[in-house]
């Protein structure tokens, strides 16, 4: 699988994620993507690869359908996640566990 990163979604009580739209600028054929999870997949996480572009800022727009698995009617929340840079392509500070990476010019 090429790189990505996967954006974990969870639930903190005894509901469950029975959809998840995301809408993203240039991430995504048609800038969106839906994940429906079948009746017998839902549960209280779910994981979403996203295959950001590299050194791009992004903005995901997230929507999560939440529920429980016997009642049909769901609440949506929405929230927002800004990367400035693709998470992707961090660079980690040169420590002493991390002797090999360069130290930036000056």
């Amino acid at each position: 699988m090429p790189s990505h990163v996967q954006l974990l979604i969870n639930t903190t009580n005894s509901t469950v994620i029975k959809a998840v739209m995301i809408f993203a600028e240039g991430i995504f054929n048609g800038e969106s993507h839906v994940v429906h999870p079948p009746s017998s997949g839902i549960t209280s996480s779910l994981s979403v690869p996203i295959f950001p572009p590299k050194d791009v800022p992004i903005d995901l727009h997230v929507k999560t359908f939440v529920g429980t698995r016997t009642v049909h009617s769901t609440t949506c929340s929405s929230y927002l996640a800004n990367y400035p840079d693709s998470p992707c392509t961090y660079k980690l500070p040169q420590t002493r566990h991390n002797p090999n990476l360069s130290s930036p010019s000056r």
